[in-house]
Parts: C-alpha cells; structure tokens; sequence
C-alpha cells in the first residue's frame, strides 16, 4: 500500500528551536499542551532517546485509553523527529521538522498512514478529514503553550486572551 498524507499543520513561532523541540519532545510538557497522551514509558530514561528507541504511549481516544508501541524512526534534535506507530489499520507516521529562522522557528508536522489493506485504505481516505478537527486544535495549542512557557522562562509579560 501507498502511503498517505492525511494531516500537516505549519506555523511560525516566534521562540528559538531548541525551545520548541523541548516543548514538543519532553513529557513534562508534551502532558500540559497534548489531550490525547495520558503517558510515556521508555526503556531506559526519557533524555536517552535516539534513532531507533522504542516507547509505549499510552492514549486516550474517547473515553478509551489504547497502548501503541512507538519507535523514533528518525530523532535529530532540535530539528526533526519522526515516530512510527503499527495498529491493525496500519503503519502510522507522525513527522517533525523545526526550522531555526533565529529567534523564530518554522515548525511543520505530518501525519502519514501506511494502511494495512484496500478496506483501511478506503477507510483512511474517507475519513481522512476527520484528522484536520482532531489535530488542529492540538497543534494550536502546542504553538500558544510554547510561546507562553518561553515568556516565562524569560521573565516576559504576557498577554491574556479574553
């Protein structure tokens, strides 16, 4: 099967790179901005990632939580990171890429599918939509929790939204 893109989202965050890769990557914050992970559990300790290290992450979808079993199939910080999921549907990709513009960073993300068989691969295409509502909000929420962790960090004020 072919793969899929089903889900990109970019914007400009106006933090340097190694601040957002911190943000996207370390559980202490990943569990402040993502509704969907409950936890992480890595063989070995969480700052001893690398191409190729294996995790279970543990997931709420619904009122359900799943166990996924994820890999870094690609792991260059503070500029990319790709984790790869295996599921019935499928083979799974949540890529990362972060470029350093300075005191901004460009950050993209793609998920992808590799689906199992042609019943999950018209599955995924019809329901490929359904990915935009689920992770728009969340990436939105990951570029707000950002700006505002650095705001912190830096002693900055902060402007609350009404």
């Amino acid at each position: 099967m072919k793969e899929m893109i089903c889900f990109t989202f970019e914007a400009m965050i106006d933090v340097p790179v190694d601040f957002v890769f911190a943000c996207l990557n370390e559980d202490k914050h990943v569990l402040q901005w993502n509704d969907f992970i409950v936890e992480n559990v890595y063989d070995g300790d969480e700052q001893d990632l690398k191409e190729g290290s294996i995790f279970i992450t543990k997931q709420k979808v619904g009122k359900k939580i799943i166990e996924l079993e994820g890999e870094y199939s690609k792991y260059n910080p503070p500029h990319a990171a790709e984790v790869k999921t295996s599921t019935k549907e499928g083979v799974g990709f949540t890529r990362y890429q972060l470029i350093d513009k300075g005191s901004q960073t460009h950050f993209k993300v793609e998920v992808a599918m590799i689906p199992r068989n042609m019943y999950y691969s018209i599955l995924t295409k019809t329901f490929k939509w359904s990915f935009k509502l689920m992770y728009t909000e969340q990436f939105e929420k990951f570029v707000e929790y950002t700006r505002m962790q650095y705001k912190m960090s830096k002693g900055l004020p902060i402007e609350l939204t009404p």
